[in-house]
C-alpha cells in the first residue's frame, strides 16, 4: 500500500496539525530549524492536539484556575477567529 501524502491543517502562522492515516502531528513554527518547524506531539485526535495548544498558549507553565483557564481559551479562540475573519 502507498504511503499516502499527510492533510495539513494550519491553526495560525504559528500552528499546523499533519493529519496521517494513525495519528495528527502537532507542530509549532521555529523560523531557526532547516524545515521551519518544530514538532510539539503525536495525538490520536484533533481534540488532543488543540488541547495542546491551549496548555502552549494559555496555560504557559503555570498553575490557574479554571476560570482563568476559561477566559484565556475563549480570548485566544476570539484572536484566531478575528485574524481569520477581519
Amino acid at each position: 500500500m502507498p504511503k499516502t501524502k499527510p492533510q495539513t491543517v494550519t491553526i495560525d502562522s504559528n500552528y499546523k496539525v499533519e493529519i496521517e492515516p494513525y495519528n495528527h502531528t502537532l507542530m509549532r513554527r521555529n523560523d531557526n530549524k532547516k524545515t521551519g518547524w518544530d514538532t510539539m506531539g503525536y495525538y490520536s485526535t484533533m481534540a488532543t492536539a488543540l488541547r495542546a495548544i491551549s496548555r502552549d498558549n494559555v496555560l504557559k507553565g503555570r498553575d490557574c484556575d479554571i476560570n482563568e483557564y476559561a477566559e484565556g481559551v475563549l480570548a485566544r479562540a476570539s484572536d484566531l477567529l478575528c485574524h481569520k475573519n477581519p
